[in-house]
């Protein structure tokens, strides 16, 4: 019998600062350690049978928070031991490895992590760190061999839009492939894998495709109040340490916080200060945080951002953004300014067809800055449009 799925608030987890919007923490570890309260339907040509997809995409934009509910999800199931997730895909590094060593070297650095995460697991490290051309079908075959008669194997892949091509198409088909569609099925728990990605970078082989359930994370704004709690919460923090951040600068604007030891009442003030630039994207609003908490800070902190224009740089640079693509972006912003500030959408006619404006659109959309909306019309970010205004 498959174990009950936990109830919300049921299992205690490490403080964070994420605010759960339409992605809920619960039905993930459900479906993650095979409980899901409800699966979704998959239509087999073939045989006719209803069961759960196994991949999971969280898409939306940069800086809506993608990275943060993984971080979220994975602490939440630190406290189960049913399942092992493996360590994210974002550090992997091309440059002096062939892909297969390199891909070689971070599967026994998830083992390890995963056995350090979770104890109950005894997986054996088989591996010889000098085999370079190693049978990734192998590995997994003998990880679920090892774990599966009594929990699930989970595997993230963060960044997977920060991958080029090539990479891609070679963890598509030697890691993730391998992974979900393992030689040998029987056993009795399969899989899982989430994907952490933008729209535009979708998956290419048909296998995974088939398999894929797509979710998206909306952003703050769908939820009255929800952009000011981020900011309050993030001031609570103290010196509870929340979950991992991925950019070097949260984490010294996290240490700064608990330096300067705010009292609730300055907590509230920068928090009402704050509330009316505050933007659906919660990337955004910690930006807008740190260079607002300058004032507050006990000595000068050139890391962060000290003002908007360097709140939109750092974004740029988060977002994959080409450096002098700035001007382009304030021109774009200008324009909505223009014919539709409401809804920050614009329609192709009016932004321009040409070649380099083209080219232009798809660098963007590319980075996840702008979206299709409906017909020939396309929208910018909400997040990114309010950060252009700040900074003009």
């Amino acid at each position: 019998m498959a174990p009950t799925p936990p109830d919300a608030g049921s299992i205690p987890a490490p403080y964070s600062y994420y605010i759960e919007r339409n992605l809920s923490i619960d039905e993930f570890v459900g479906w993650a350690t095979n409980s899901p309260p409800s699966g979704v339907a998959r239509g087999n040509p073939g045989g006719g049978y209803d069961t759960p997809l196994r991949l999971r995409s969280i898409i939306g934009p940069p800086g809506v928070g993608k990275t943060t509910f993984v971080n979220r999800l994975l602490d939440v199931l630190e406290k189960r031991s049913d399942c092992v997730p493996l360590n994210k895909l974002d550090f992997l590094d091309y440059d002096h490895e062939s892909l297969d060593n390199k891909l070689h070297i971070w599967l026994i650095g998830a083992v390890d992590l995963g056995m350090v995460r979770f104890p109950s697991l005894k997986v054996i490290n088989f591996f010889d760190s000098a085999i370079v051309n190693i049978k990734f079908g192998n590995f997994f075959r003998h990880l679920l061999q090892q774990c599966g008669a009594r929990s699930t194997v989970l595997i993230v892949v963060d960044a997977y839009d920060e991958l080029t091509d090539a990479e891609r198409g070679f963890l598509e088909e030697r890691v993730l492939t391998a992974f979900l569609f393992p030689d040998d099925r029987n056993f009795t728990s399969l899989p899982h894998i989430i994907i952490v990605r933008r729209d535009e970078n979708k998956l290419t082989k048909p296998q995974l495709r088939w398999e894929e359930e797509l979710r998206k994370l909306d952003g703050l704004g769908a939820i009255p109040n929800t952009p000011a709690e981020q900011i309050r919460r993030r001031l609570q923090a103290n010196n509870v340490a929340p979950s991992a951040n991925r950019d070097a600068w949260e984490s010294e604007l996290d240490e700064r916080i608990v330096l300067a030891a705010l009292d609730e009442e300055t907590r509230e003030f920068i928090v009402s200060d704050l509330e009316p630039i505050l933007t659906p994207n919660p990337y955004i609003n910690i930006l807008l945080l740190a260079q607002k908490i300058h004032t507050y800070l006990p000595a000068p902190a050139a890391e962060l951002p000290a003002t908007f224009n360097d709140c939109l740089n750092f974004y740029l640079i988060r977002a994959g953004v080409p450096a002098d693509y700035a001007a382009k972006l304030h021109e774009l912003a200008d324009l909505i300014e223009h014919v539709d500030p409401q809804s920050g959408s614009f329609a192709i006619e009016e932004y321009g067809v040409s070649g380099q404006r083209a080219q232009d659109l798809e660098i963007f959309m590319n980075c996840g800055v702008i979206t299709h909306a409906s017909g020939l019309r396309y929208q910018l970010d909400a997040g990114v449009l309010q950060l252009c205004r700040l900074a003009a």
